[in-house]
């Protein structure tokens, strides 16, 4: 008996055991250490589906943080709903001595159509109004470029998550190429 209760005991200080969580609708990967590979996993994902790097681009300037309807940073509002819908199951591995771990157990494709399927959804309202407050997106609103985005986001009446990180890109860019200009403009002067 003694030898029994050894070795299970043993299996599981090697091997660890290993936990399906069932209800996974408080879960933010984003800000809990036991979902820093999860959160990694996510982040690769939503960039290969979309093929771009969208996990580079700073969202919690503008927005972050949760409000009633959820989480506003886009990408986690992907990952909430993908996790809360079920579509997506997370596995946590415990082993002895180790910190335990959290990683996603729902085939990749799988996980790809669930963010395509959620980035479809609206953006929460929250968001917008932060965007709509964020300086930058004040100050390039009359961009025709970005005016343009925000124009075909809103035709259909509501404004996606996808097309929301599509317009705080575009707000980025922009920055980004303001900052160019007078950097070699500072250069210029010198």
């Amino acid at each position: 008996m003694k030898k029994l209760l050894l070795s299970i005991a043993s299996v599981i200080m090697i091997g660890g055991c290993t936990e399906v969580p069932k209800d996974m609708s408080h879960v933010d990967v984003f800000t809990k250490d036991r979902y820093l590979s999860t959160a990694y996993e996510f982040n690769k994902l939503v960039d290969d589906t979309f093929k771009y790097t969208y996990s580079n681009i700073p969202f919690l300037m503008v927005t972050g943080g949760w409000s009633v309807s959820g989480p506003k940073e886009p990408i986690s509002q992907i990952v909430y709903s993908c996790l809360a819908s079920n579509e997506v199951q997370l596995v946590t591995k415990y082993k002895l001595f180790m910190p335990e771990v959290t990683y996603i157990k729902t085939p990749e494709n799988q996980v790809k159509n669930c963010i395509i399927k959620h980035s479809n959804g609206s953006i929460n309202a929250d968001a917008l109004n932060d965007l709509k407050a964020f300086t930058l997106f004040q100050k390039y609103s009359d961009n025709p470029f970005l005016r343009k985005t925000v124009d075909a986001a809103k035709a259909d009446g509501k404004i996606s998550v996808k097309e929301y990180m599509d317009i705080v890109q575009n707000v980025i860019k922009l920055s980004k190429a303001d900052e160019q200009v007078q950097l070699e403009k500072t250069i210029q002067e010198l």
